[in-house]
């Protein structure tokens, strides 16, 4: 600031933070520093980065090159319709379906997913409807498999959102893969539906015969497990009668919990009474793994041998205390005698 004679102050310690300058050195280390950093979207040709980080206007800009391969795959190996669809700009995808140069069904070589797969995995589901009701969404394979085991109805079932799943179904194939499994939570799509409480879906799901009701997530649960810990009562009712849900007593998950132990903790009473009357013959099954290794000292075979054992231990323990007792008695005799 101005001093009252009108000049300007050049000394103290504010002159010097306002004034500071970095010294050629440091200025070339800095400037150094932030060239090693890559930023994203290097590597991806032009079309693709602005795909992803520009304007729709830009890309119309782009668009009228005769030399612009609108199908180049960016860095990753995604084009410009799989950003655009996965980030769910649909101005730029309407924009790219309209050209007849441009690979519908094109898919990532790293990721395996196509146009339709990579927005239903970002949970873009309004793109995705829109691609299913475009005139050339019937180009994309709506069966398609992600690298990461994704597909179309896995995504849609984690979505949670019931109507969206119906809407996708008659476009895939579903009975021929139902335990196809999502990446984050391993959890099939009757699993979802048993999370969520979808009735009508886990009913559908289980009409398929080559449907595993015994899969597992990633914590070991299984869709009963799910469905009690949730408190979805009906699904549990639903699950319960199929004939295909058998061990239910003794499944544990990967803590060791039961379905039934599992709606004891959450405070799913009217499912842990449910639970607890199930038919003898659906837990008639064989143990799971986790729960033989669990219960193997218990087995016929072993008990038997287990109690021996535990009798001797206790005998050895009072015959030892019995024995020190005595060599007390036999010192205080000689001590005070």
């Amino acid at each position: 600031m101005p001093s009252s004679g009108g000049q300007r102050k050049t000394s103290g310690w504010w002159y010097t933070v306002v004034n500071w300058r970095i010294e050629p050195r440091d200025r070339y280390y800095y400037e150094d520093v932030s060239q090693t950093a890559k930023p994203e979207g290097s590597g991806d040709p032009i079309f693709v980065y602005c795909t992803r980080f520009g304007s729709s206007e830009i890309l119309e800009l782009l668009l009228r090159r005769a030399d612009l391969d609108v199908n180049a795959p960016g860095n990753c190996g995604c084009t410009a319709l799989i950003w655009a669809c996965s980030l769910g700009k649909w101005a730029i995808v309407d924009t790219l379906l309209s050209r007849r140069d441009i690979t519908v069904d094109a898919c990532c070589p790293n990721h395996g997913h196509n146009a339709l797969v990579a927005a239903a995995h970002r949970m873009k589901f309004e793109t995705v409807h829109q691609l299913l009701s475009h005139p050339r969404g019937h180009e994309m394979d709506p069966n398609v498999f992600a690298a990461c085991g994704c597909n179309l109805l896995v995504c849609a079932s984690r979505s949670g959102d019931e109507d969206t799943i119906h809407n996708i179904l008659p476009f895939t194939n579903w009975r021929d893969y139902p335990n196809a499994q999502d990446c984050k939570f391993g959890r099939t799509p009757l699993q979802w539906a048993s999370y969520f409480g979808h009735d009508s879906l886990v009913h559908l799901f289980l009409s398929a015969p080559s449907v595993s009701v015994d899969h597992r997530d990633k914590r070991g649960n299984t869709a009963l497990m799910l469905a009690a810990s949730g408190g979805r009562y009906s699904v549990v009712q639903i699950l319960l009668a199929s004939p295909k849900v058998t061990n239910v007593h003794n499944d544990c998950n990967s803590n060791g919990d039961t379905a039934l132990s599992l709606a004891e903790w959450y405070g799913q009473l009217d499912i842990a009474r449910l639970l607890e009357s199930a038919p003898l013959e659906q837990a008639a099954a064989p143990f799971t793994s986790d729960c033989a290794a669990q219960s193997v000292f218990f087995a016929t075979s072993f008990a038997f041998y287990f109690w021996i054992f535990t009798f001797f231990a206790i005998l050895s323990i009072l015959s030892s205390l019995i024995y020190f007792s005595l060599q007390i008695n036999v010192l205080g005799f000689r001590v005070y005698g």
